[in-house]
């Protein structure tokens, strides 16, 4: 086995199971999906506090950039499953595509937080910009501690 296979088999062995891994614990319903968007605007309107005028200038871009940022999640999702799932059907040349492929949606990611960060800085002063970025790091945090103690969106 080349060093080139060998290195791209090594990297589907490692991304499959963390991929197996991440779909164990799946929110259950579309229903869920929403009720945790609802929660998420809770928690960052709570902790930015958000002036009216803010609000509307801010939301519809915080939107914007999650929508753009979810398809790029979407696609990564897909090319990481497909290696899981058909690794030994695929060519040399296919794995190489979707191994570059994955580096570059990661790149385009930080394009588009980049891209938004400028946009939230004509709305958001710097104080909120950062509360804004602690408040996403701290719900991460609250899904983590709800999903440890198997708490579901309704409770």
């Amino acid at each position: 086995m080349n060093r080139k296979r060998f290195t791209l088999l090594l990297v589907v062995v490692i991304l499959c199971p963390l991929f197996v891994l991440s779909q164990g614990k799946r929110m259950h319903s579309e229903e869920d999906r929403e009720r945790m968007k609802s929660e998420k605007i809770a928690y960052i309107t709570d902790k930015l506090d958000l002036s009216v005028k803010e609000a509307q200038a801010f939301w519809p871009l915080y939107n914007e950039f999650n929508n753009k940022n979810d398809k790029l999640f979407e696609e990564e999702r897909r090319i990481k499953r497909n290696v899981c799932h058909n690794n030994e059907n695929l060519s040399e040349s296919e794995l190489s595509d979707m191994v570059d492929r994955l580096i570059e949606i990661k790149i385009e990611r930080a394009n588009l937080e980049k891209e938004y960060h400028n946009k939230y800085k004509t709305v958001l002063s710097a104080g909120k910009l950062i509360l804004l970025y602690e408040a996403e790091f701290g719900f991460r945090r609250h899904l983590l501690r709800k999903y440890r103690n198997h708490q579901r969106f309704d409770e």
